[in-house]
């Protein structure tokens, strides 16, 4: 069975990915909680973003199937990455206690099913290496018969090797790989044709349809931001504080929403270091649903300090996102005036320990403005030029 074909013109997601991103929402609903409701230290920032990378990892791994496979994408196997996504998103909360074998085996099964199906289509997606290439995923399968903390350190350099290969194979690396590969296989089956060889095409990402399906996601993390303050102003007291913080973190998720889609990957086509991308996407949307954590904790209690883990996850979680964005949509030239709003959100994790709740989310919200502006100046100049 495959998915339905859709209407004639510009593809667009089918219903079955959106079905198969109602799951990821679970997922980042269980993550967004990792860092609420208690006090938060560095370990607690760690394990976030590991289960997050693992979580975006197998939802990008089933995104670049359904895009390049189109029409053709089989539902069973989607169906079976959504149960996989199913699993490790109920695992979530004792993912590093009584769950974490089950989570493991979970992201194991989803990492195998997604990486099969590029050999049964003999091709090679050199857009992402990550899709077939299956290194850090051995120290995944090793963490299944370690117990304690061995098992999260195999999970950490599983996930360090993933990004490291992505980022210095890169799409032009792979690809003349991949060309080589095809050059042999040919001159082999010209030189041996009594015996077949199957033949390896390199498949082509629909950068369009890629982007929409990045900022779906990115929408998906925005929507966890504003469940958050919705969550956290039910048991708060309600006064013109609370009314000003939420307002002030509505704007903040807008400010990220407008930059991000406007600037960020709603301009991804013809981008050549499509793997640079992808990572810029995996940081931006960590660091939204940890900006949505701290603002959650400042709605429940604006009058109140953040405690100090939070403020600096929260800021800290700003100006990765702003690095990100600066990478991503700015021209190197300008990059040291993006550099003084990256450190920004510093300075205020480091003084803003007296500030309200309130005040700590005002400060960071102007910053995250100001990259709008710093943005949509150089958006003016450019037509200008």
């Amino acid at each position: 069975m495959t998915n339905a074909a859709p209407a004639a013109g510009e593809r667009g997601a089918s219903w079955l990915e959106l079905f198969f991103d109602l799951v990821v929402v679970a997922a980042v609903f269980q993550l967004g909680h990792l860092l609420h409701g208690h006090a938060v230290h560095g370990v607690d920032v760690l394990k976030f973003v590991l289960l997050y990378y693992v979580v975006w990892q197998t939802w990008t791994a089933f995104t670049l199937y359904a895009n390049v496979a189109a029409e053709a994408t089989l539902r069973r196997t989607m169906f079976a990455g959504m149960g996989g996504i199913a699993v490790m998103a109920a695992a979530i909360p004792e993912a590093f206690g009584e769950h974490a074998q089950v989570f493991a085996i979970a992201y194991v099964y989803t990492r195998v099913v997604a990486a099969n199906v590029w050999q049964k289509r003999r091709q090679m997606l050199a857009a992402w290496p990550l899709a077939q290439i299956g290194f850090g995923l051995l120290p995944w399968i090793a963490s299944l018969w370690v117990d304690g903390t061995a098992k999260y350190v195999l999970w950490a350099v599983g996930a360090g090797i993933d990004l490291v290969v992505s980022v210095l194979i890169g799409p032009e690396r792979m690809r003349r790989g991949l060309e080589r590969r095809v050059s042999r296989v040919e001159d082999y089956r010209s030189r041996h044709p009594e015996r077949r060889v199957p033949a390896v095409d390199t498949a082509e990402v629909a950068a369009p349809h890629l982007a929409e399906r990045m900022g779906l996601l990115v929408i998906i993390v925005l929507g966890e931001g504003v469940l958050q303050m919705i969550r956290a102003a039910e048991g708060a007291h309600w006064d013109a504080e609370l009314a000003a913080t939420g307002l002030v973190g509505f704007v903040l998720l807008i400010a990220m929403w407008w930059q991000t889609l406007q600037y960020g990957f709603g301009r991804l086509t013809g981008r050549k270091r499509l793997n640079l991308t992808m990572v810029a996407h995996f940081a931006v949307t960590a660091t939204i649903t940890m900006i949505a954590a701290g603002l959650g904790a400042a709605v429940e209690h604006p009058a109140h300090h953040l405690d100090t883990g939070m403020r600096w996850a929260l800021c800290g979680a700003v100006s990765i996102y702003l690095v990100a964005m600066t990478v991503l949509a700015v021209r190197p030239r300008y990059w040291g005036f993006g550099a003084l709003l990256v450190a920004g959100p510093l300075v205020l994790a480091a003084l803003g320990s007296h500030m309200r709740s309130s005040g700590v989310a005002g400060v960071a919200t102007l910053i995250m403005l100001a990259q709008v502006a710093f943005l949509g100046t150089l958006r003016r100049r450019h037509r200008e030029s």
